[in-house]
């Protein structure tokens, strides 16, 4: 099981407000709070979106790039023979790298949850998310059920690795890469595989209950760390005890030369893809329905801003809409007066 990671890498990335009212200095301060405030709103309202609702106020937290990876790291498990793949991202880990994106894969790590098979097909899927008051999730970056389906959970960090390390791995071309000593979030893509407690559990042939698609338990792991191998286009393949010899165990029975084994099963040398052949997986299957939602939200987004009305200082009483107000002052930058700024028309 995933537990909490030591690494101090710096404090929360916020973002960072690029505030037009501050550059200008034509507005009064209680314009551009509104403007932040108004930006604040808008960002909680997309966290409680459905996910394609994106504000774009505060750099550093782009989900939209966080999705594009998830489809095309879905299409990539998909070819390679994984049953079922979700997309379930939430933010990672806080960090000054960013919370959606960040990080930089060098190998692939499994866990197991400790669980047995039974009814409940991902007994320790919501713990996983969430993580325990001393260990705040998410606990992975992705998750493995007995349901046979591979959930893709964040891009960004994970408290999944923990204490561990130095650790040198291999680089998919050419040399090694030195993961430093317990900061192995950024550059470790960890899996959380349900069991660990009864290796039957493994070869036992599970039912995917979407699809009817049914492979044991082993197989599915196997797969799917093939594909996480294409898709960061790596070739170190790391077990929890690998990072944390005197302390971990899992995932259970297996060593990292068995784990390197079992994924080898589905992947070549020579079938290996390449970054063009990556591209042409993202072109043929993100969805041209997600670009249009994400375009949308995009387009919905801005008019709501731009139309948003502020207070007019040119007709007392009176209000202006943020796009002609901006407007104006761009104007106003270039050599026009005060005195020649119209008022918006809808005021």
């Amino acid at each position: 099981m995933a537990d909490t990671l030591l690494d101090p890498d710096g404090p929360p990335s916020n973002g960072r407000w690029v505030d037009v009212c501050d550059l200008l200095g034509t507005v009064t301060i209680e314009e551009a709070e509104e403007g932040r405030r108004l930006g604040e709103t808008i960002d909680t309202a997309d966290d409680e979106s459905n996910g394609f609702r994106v504000a774009r106020f505060a750099m550093g937290n782009d989900r939209l790039t966080a999705l594009e990876k998830a489809q095309v790291l879905k299409a990539v498990m998909l070819a390679h023979g994984v049953p079922e793949v979700s997309i379930e991202l939430q933010p990672g880990r806080p960090n000054t790298h960013g919370m959606w994106h960040a990080l930089f894969v060098v190998g692939e790590m499994s866990h197991h949850t400790v669980s047995r098979f039974g009814s409940n097909l991902t007994p320790v899927l919501a713990l996983c998310k969430s993580g325990r008051s001393d260990v705040p999730g998410p606990l992975c970056n992705g998750y493995g059920g007995y349901d046979l389906c591979y959930r893709i959970i964040t891009f960004g960090y994970a408290n999944h690795p923990g204490a561990g390390g130095p650790l040198t791995v291999k680089a998919k071309t050419a040399g090694t890469f030195t993961i430093p000593r317990d900061s192995a979030r950024r550059y470790v893509w960890g899996t959380e595989w349900e069991g660990g407690l009864n290796a039957a559990d493994w070869d036992r042939k599970l039912t995917n209950p979407r699809n009817g698609k049914s492979m044991t338990m082993r197989e599915f792991m196997g797969r799917s760390n093939a594909a996480l191998r294409e898709y960061h286009q790596i070739v170190a393949h790391l077990e929890h005890s690998t990072w944390a010899p005197n302390r971990k165990i899992d995932r259970l029975g297996y060593t990292a030369a068995e784990g390197e084994a079992e994924l080898r099963r589905f992947i070549k040398e020579d079938d290996d893809m390449t970054p063009e052949e990556l591209r042409a997986i993202l072109r043929a299957e993100v969805p041209a329905l997600v670009r249009k939602e994400l375009a949308a939200a995009r387009e919905e987004q801005t008019e709501s801003v731009w139309a948003h009305q502020v207070p007019n200082r040119v007709l007392e009483g009176k209000t202006i809409g943020t796009g002609s107000l901006l407007s104006f002052m761009h104007e106003d930058l270039h050599g026009m007066s005060k005195g020649e700024v119209e008022p918006d028309p809808k005021a």
